[in-house]
């Protein structure tokens, strides 16, 4: 009797399995992705906009219920978190989920370094700490992410400014992509053209 019920199981799992919907099959491929910040949190906006639609996406504060992530993404890492891991530490939650992936052996995917946002005002002493501190957090297992140059951007916003501009321009973006609604202030487009990018509606 119990053989038979685990036919029955094993046979209307694989029915299952056969008639997902198309929405359904889509999910079941796209890529895990953990972003190692809070959900609804500011700083996550980069690495969405970069990341697309294409991939499923989790964070610190909601697991993902079925599989282990792909990759891990830090959208930022401050000043005082880089030296506290560096020495093996960690200073809040996010940093002591970054230091127990590396503890697992997972690599971890930075987006920004604070440090790099003061190349042309930190004494060259302070600037070079950080840079040592950057190649010891490599051997651990932390990188930074791979942004091709000239790549295409999505910005899911309402208003463009200029803000948005600048912040597209520092990680390489040549065409950004906006809502077809979307409005777009006067030094939006005049950094868009300083910076000779191109914004497209829809």
């Amino acid at each position: 009797m119990e053989i038979e019920e685990l036919v029955q199981t094993i046979v209307s799992q694989v029915l299952k399995q056969l008639n997902r919907t198309p929405e359904q099959e889509q999910v079941m491929e796209k890529e895990c992705i953990m972003i190692l910040e809070k959900k609804g949190n500011v700083k996550n906006e980069p690495v969405l906009n970069y990341l697309g639609d294409s991939v499923e996406v989790f964070y610190v504060d909601n697991e993902p219920p079925r599989e282990r992530p792909m990759r891990y993404i830090l959208p930022f890492l401050s000043c005082s978190g880089m030296a506290a891991l560096a020495k093996g530490m960690a200073v809040e939650p996010v940093t002591e989920k970054v230091l127990s992936l590396f503890l697992a052996g997972r690599c971890v995917e930075v987006f920004e370094f604070e440090y790099k946002l003061f190349s042309q005002t930190a004494p060259d002493a302070l600037y070079r700490l950080y840079e040592s501190h950057e190649e010891s957090l490599a051997a651990f297992g932390l990188k930074a992410v791979e942004v091709e140059e000239n790549y295409t951007m999505r910005l899911r916003k309402k208003v463009v400014t200029e803000k948005d501009i600048i912040q597209a321009m520092e990680h390489g973006v040549a065409v950004l992509r906006i809502p077809a609604d979307a409005s777009i202030t006067s030094l939006a487009v005049e950094s868009a053209g300083t910076y000779d990018i191109q914004l497209l509606k829809g």
